[in-house]
């Protein structure tokens, strides 16, 4: 990504972390459960046999833990990041079997520990829906992360179902992206359910 492009895109991360750090702990919950619900009423949803998501722990974040709780209890497989603690590691994905096997990695997030996981990295073999974080999204599916590049990866490797979680006031018109980006095919937010492009056959 050019220069340009990548301070407009640092800048707009920054604003719009603020506004979602403007968001009660009320509202975070409230908008996460209605948001959970509308992404657990997808055609997609229902048809996944296995499931690629992230685990909320990064204050203010969409929440996921019901949508997880849930999936497993309908016998979804279930596999989430995994960071390693040394800088330079591989970042890699893990099957979990219940919530309670997570435990806080490096930048806080919830993961298996690095002796019990049960490694997928393959995700282009198995994972129909991959569930997506961002900061910000925009209607054509792009979206503004942490920075941390592990989306990227992930985003580009499958050809599973790809649906951001956002906030409804975090979902804009455009974020500046470059042809290789891989946007997701649908966002939903607490009120919609916004489809971000025709799937290619």
């Amino acid at each position: 990504m050019g220069a340009g492009k990548k301070s407009a895109k640092a800048e707009l991360r920054a604003v719009c972390l603020r506004r979602r750090g403007e968001l009660t702990d009320a509202e975070v919950k409230a908008h996460s459960s209605r948001i959970q619900q509308r992404l657990m009423a997808l055609s997609e949803y229902e048809a996944a046999h296995a499931i690629h998501t992230y685990v909320d722990a990064v204050p203010g974040e969409v929440k996921t833990r019901d949508f997880v709780r849930l999936s497993l209890a309908q016998g979804k497989r279930i596999a989430v990041p995994w960071v390693p603690a040394s800088a330079g590691g591989p970042f890699r994905s893990a099957e979990i079997g219940a919530l309670a096997e997570l435990a806080p990695g490096p930048w806080g997030l919830l993961q298996p520990p690095e002796k019990e996981a049960v490694w997928v990295d393959d995700l282009a073999d198995g994972f129909d829906l991959v569930v997506v974080p961002g900061v910000a999204f925009d209607l054509r599916g792009h979206r503004i992360g942490h920075g941390g590049g592990f989306y990227d990866r992930v985003l580009y490797c499958t050809q599973a179902y790809k649906v951001g979680l956002v906030y409804g006031e975090l979902l804009l018109e455009e974020i500046p992206n470059e042809p290789h980006d891989i946007p997701v095919d649908a966002v939903v937010t607490e009120s919609a359910t916004h489809i971000c492009q025709r799937r290619q056959a």
